[in-house]
């Protein structure tokens, strides 16, 4: 045991920096925070959002009561759709990351937001449409300047049934991730929820986005998914394009496109490095049980500490748990540490 923490001490102290960009290169970096650890390379794809034209018409006061039928419907069939992507992630992932479209009933079924909707198809006889966008828009505005991370992600998850609730209201289908075929890092300004759970992650090497955070939905999917990613990139979607070579260190938050051969020399022994540090934690959380070890102790109870050969007494046996749990402790530790332990700097 004590070799292989030596070993892994050993490991951790190799901290070369990542090798600076010289003027004939054209690699070019951007910086953002690793929400999702890995290391991704393969083409670009840039997903840049479409702003969805909404007609603004007047309705007669006779018409209003049309209106209040449609929009129930509209928010009858966005709840179907939301439970049945919820189904699905479940399905994939698990219950837990699925939780997260919760929110998005609760603003469905928000009786303020839908009062205010009513209120004003009343007062401004406008088509129900423009009303709900005009009502959502103004709350996710709202939520959105609070200076807390929660409720910013509250704001998205917002916009995000708006747009639902208004295709279903325009007789459209939910709107899908337009994705290339082949295998790439996606790359967008942001991710709603919807956008997330529907993608296909055999084809998502790694995501890069202009915002987010770590507690956002995108961080948490990318994570439950085993997807690298990197948020708060900032302009990367305005500063690339579609088919160029990308690498993404999804432990530093590094988008690096166009990588020198010298970049992508270092990042290869930085995966050799990983996968044996990996081994070597693995082995070090999981080790091998001595067969005669009796670590159960309701059956330490029955049997007596005499009458084991391994622990001739119960001084003996704690003496033996106190150094297995040294042992255990030290090895959580470097499991954590692992997580970004010898990898690059970003320079």
């Amino acid at each position: 045991m004590a070799h292989r923490l030596e070993s892994l001490c050993s490991f951790v102290d190799i901290r070369a920096n990542l090798p600076a960009m010289t003027d004939e290169s054209a690699e070019t970096r951007f910086h953002g925070v690793g929400v999702s650890p890995g290391i991704a390379r393969g083409n670009i794809q840039v997903m840049r959002d479409e702003l969805e034209e909404i007609d603004r018409y007047s309705i007669a006061p006779s018409q209003v009561s049309v209106e209040i039928a449609r929009f129930e419907s509209a928010l009858v069939q966005t709840r179907i759709q939301i439970l049945e992507m919820q189904q699905k992630i479940a399905e994939a992932i698990g219950t837990k990351d699925a939780g997260i479209f919760d929110a998005h009933l609760l603003v469905v079924e928000d009786r303020t937001l839908i009062d205010e909707v009513l209120r004003k198809l009343e007062c401004d006889h406008l088509n129900v449409e423009a009303i709900f966008h005009d009502v959502a828009a103004k709350y996710a505005e709202t939520l959105g300047q609070i200076d807390d991370p929660y409720l910013r992600e509250r704001a998205l998850d917002i916009q995000d049934v708006m747009r639902r609730v208004v295709r279903n209201l325009q007789g459209k289908a939910p709107k899908m991730m337009p994705l290339p075929g082949e295998a790439h890092i996606l790359v967008a300004h942001n991710l709603t929820p919807s956008d997330t759970a529907s993608m296909d992650r055999h084809r998502v090497l790694g995501i890069a986005i202009d915002l987010g955070s770590r507690t956002s939905h995108t961080a948490i999917m990318a994570r439950s998914l085993t997807i690298p990613a990197a948020v708060g990139l900032h302009d990367v979607t305005e500063n690339v394009e579609s088919g160029a070579m990308g690498l993404l260190d999804g432990y530093t938050g590094l988008l690096i496109v166009n990588p020198s051969p010298e970049t992508l020399a270092y990042y290869g022994k930085v995966e050799v490095r990983q996968s044996e540090v990996s081994k070597e934690l693995s082995v070090l959380r999981f080790p091998a049980r001595r067969g005669r070890a009796i670590s159960d102790i309701s059956a330490r109870r029955r049997i007596g500490p005499t009458t084991s050969a391994y622990h001739p007494n119960i001084r003996s046996w704690r003496r033996q748990n106190r150094r297995r749990n040294r042992c255990e402790r030290r090895a959580q530790s470097f499991f954590r540490l692992a997580r970004n332990p010898f990898l690059p700097r970003a320079s």
